[in-house]
């Protein structure tokens, strides 16, 4: 059974251990239609999470230069071939990824990186009950902007980045600005049209000065943080959400128990539904 949640992404009552290929990529050419998709009540090990998102196109895995993602300085960060551990510190007695407690806000998977995944997974596993996640659709917000501002954005190109602060202060990250790779901020994914915008991973407008990139940024961002606009995840264990990364962005609220709630991270692409 599926349902409608907020009016643009989707609940289901299945379940996906052990479904057949061709019946998972069925279902998951729902992400082209809602952008979020939720599964409730499941009963999943790292290798049927990583057999089921393989099924949808191919997985982020660890890349052995990077030692600093990788090891997190002291500790492992991966649950798995694939899945990065988000919280569970005090549980597992090792760093993982973005496991302060304080608000993980507004992002998108990795913008700046020009073979950036645009499926991102997650999957609770222990201890999420009372934590929330929510989700911005920019495909209804870049409808809402006025015909003249839809005109100005259709060429615009930005470059994105990281710096600790923005968005999150962990340490996994290197500041950078990634100027190489010039991102256009009207982007299209399965039926939507919408703005590639994840604001706090934005630095410049491409070939604007700083006043003028700065006043577009904001006007953006005021216009795009509506309720209207948002879905609320109040997580519970078992719960599988996968959402799209390029017409949506998302936000982790403050939870005082990350230390024990763990949620195993995937990325992946949507190449196989195709």
């Amino acid at each position: 059974m599926k349902l409608l949640c907020d009016g643009w992404c989707a609940d289901y009552d299945i379940k996906l251990k052990g479904m057949p290929k061709d019946e998972l990529q069925e279902v998951f050419k729902d992400i082209y239609k809602y952008l979020v998709l939720n599964f409730h009540d499941q009963d999943l090990d790292e290798a049927e999470l990583l057999r089921i998102s393989e099924v949808v196109g191919s997985v982020q895995k660890q890349d052995p230069k990077d030692a600093q993602r990788a090891h997190g300085g002291s500790g492992d960060v991966w649950a798995g071939e694939g899945i990065l551990r988000v919280g569970g510190d005090d549980l597992t007695g090792k760093p993982s990824l973005f496991s302060h407690k304080h608000d993980l806000d507004w992002h998108a998977n990795q913008p700046s990186n020009p073979k950036r995944k645009h499926l991102i997974w997650l999957y609770a596993v222990t201890g999420t009950v009372g934590s929330r996640t929510s989700w911005l659709n920019n495909a209804w917000s870049y409808d809402d902007l006025p015909a003249d501002m839809k005109e100005t954005l259709e060429n615009v190109h930005v470059y994105c980045g990281y710096q600790a602060g923005r968005y999150s202060d962990t340490p996994l990250f290197k500041d950078h600005i990634q100027r190489d790779n010039p991102v256009k901020l009207i982007q299209n994914f399965g039926e939507h049209k919408g703005i590639f915008f994840p604001f706090y991973q934005i630095f410049e407008v491409v070939g604007w000065n700083k006043k003028e990139s700065e006043e577009l940024i904001s006007y953006l961002q005021n216009h795009i943080l509506n309720e209207k606009y948002m879905y609320h995840h109040h997580w519970k264990n078992g719960d599988l959400n996968i959402a799209e990364q390029i017409v949506t962005i998302h936000k982790r609220w403050h939870f005082e128990q990350m230390g024990q709630r763990i949620l195993w991270r995937v990325a992946s692409g949507h190449e196989n539904l195709q």
